[in-house]
């Protein structure tokens, strides 16, 4: 059963331009493959770009770290005193929800 208030639109369009895509894709890797210079200069080129991402990354890495420790000192530690956690004190939660909302301390 097929509903009445749908369109269809043709994808014959996009499924010719993907053929395409394809079959450029695979003439541009023969020409790679066939043209030792090219394949040469983009391995060259390509290890340039990921030695540049990793050292960009630990500089990054780096000046997060370092600013980091002034923030803690700013900040120092917070913590509650004269509070206790005894294991009595915890309720299950086995077959609760939480639209049950009577059971307030």
């Amino acid at each position: 059963m097929e509903a009445t208030n749908e369109k269809r639109k043709s994808t014959t369009l996009s499924g010719i331009l993907l053929v395409l895509c394809g079959i450029g894709l695979v003439a541009l890797i023969a020409f790679i493959i066939m043209t030792p210079g090219v394949l040469e200069s983009l391995a060259t080129l390509a290890i340039v770009i990921v030695v540049a991402i990793v050292l960009i990354a630990l500089v990054i890495f780096f000046l997060m770290a370092v600013l980091a420790i002034p923030l803690y000192m700013y900040k120092g530690e917070r913590y509650q005193v004269d509070t206790a956690y005894e294991l009595d004190e915890v309720k299950s939660v086995k077959e609760t929800s939480s639209d049950d909302k009577d059971d307030k301390n």
